[in-house]
């Protein structure tokens, strides 16, 4: 039998009516990564017998996964992506581009990640997203990590025909950045992490190796900025207390569609000064505390040509 060509694999998403309960696919996803992994937990026997041996046998327990994946921001698609970290999310406009503002919800729903890995098609049922990591710099794509946890795969039968978006993803020269309202020119990188502290799937004493729960908890929000040093300006953010507003807006010249990140309130720390390069650069580190305009601690804003909630159905 020849190898399998690693490009014929894809990655379909649904949204799920029941927590776990696999759905078939009604959106596809171009991803550059596919990270996998059942992870079940196997009980070790070490009762000792009288033998200079420490374990005798390993019984299957429960079972659950993660899958990680790492992709360019596709304005069709991404909503998918945040919707799942954020839980929560309003569409406004009667023709597109429709706009799509995600704000953190206490239960977000699950999705169904389809696989086809072209050796099998294997689906991962319960997936919620705990860690979603979005990162650019002027010279390449807006690009994220994100992270799910979830029940066991199972197989499945592959859909007979995939759909893709046809518009490009945010490239990082497209953005504008904003601090405290004022446009900021200088921006050489860009990052911001959003998790769910302690989530986890969760099990109980109901005669099953599967999660009664895929627990998610409170939203955290951290921003990583790096400029070009022209002064003091971006380092003496840090050096006094005082909640600073942070926008990052992407547009595209081609579309017209947007991707915005805005975190209404955060603290700026580490400031550090980088002469690593042949130019001088200085970051700045922040987190985001709960405010009112974001109802909590960051907001992110998608248009595009879906009409429909990306909370709801998985677009391509």
């Amino acid at each position: 039998m020849p190898a399998k060509l690693t490009s014929l694999s894809y990655l379909g998403l649904a949204v799920e009516a029941t927590l776990g309960t696999p759905v078939a696919p009604t959106g596809f996803i171009p991803v550059k990564s596919f990270k996998p992994q059942d992870t079940p937990q196997y009980v070790a026997d070490q009762g000792y017998r009288g033998q200079p041996v420490k374990v005798f046998g390993e019984y299957l327990g429960t079972m659950s996964s993660t899958y990680e994946i790492d992709g360019d921001a596709y304005p069709s698609s991404f909503g998918s992506i945040l919707g799942a970290i954020f839980g929560g999310e309003t569409v406004t406009g009667t023709t597109q581009p429709y706009t799509h503002t995600f704000k953190v919800a206490a239960t977000p729903g699950s999705l169904t990640l389809s696989d086809y890995y072209v050796a099998g098609f294997r689906q991962w049922a319960g997936a919620k997203c705990d860690k979603l990591t979005v990162k650019f710099t002027p010279d390449a794509g807006l690009t994220y990590t994100a992270h799910f946890i979830g029940f066991g795969s199972v197989t499945g039968t592959a859909p007979v025909s995939q759909t893709f978006g046809t518009s490009p993803f945010f490239l990082g020269w497209e953005a504008a950045l904003n601090i405290d309202g004022t446009a900021n020119v200088k921006l050489d990188s860009f990052s911001v992490d959003i998790a769910r502290a302690g989530s986890k799937a969760l099990f109980s004493a109901a005669n099953s190796q599967t999660p009664w729960d895929i627990f998610v908890g409170e939203m955290t929000a951290d921003w990583d900025l790096s400029f070009y040093m022209e002064d003091d300006s971006e380092y003496t953010y840090a050096l006094a207390e005082g909640k600073h507003i942070v926008s990052v807006t992407l547009t595209q010249p081609s579309t017209n569609y947007t991707c915005n990140f805005t975190s209404s309130a955060v603290q700026w720390t580490k400031p550090t000064i980088d002469r690593g390069k042949e130019f001088v650069a200085v970051s700045i580190s922040g987190s985001a505390v709960n405010n009112a305009t974001d109802s909590g601690v960051i907001t992110a804003a998608l248009t595009n040509d879906t009409s429909t909630a990306q909370t709801t159905t998985a677009a391509s």
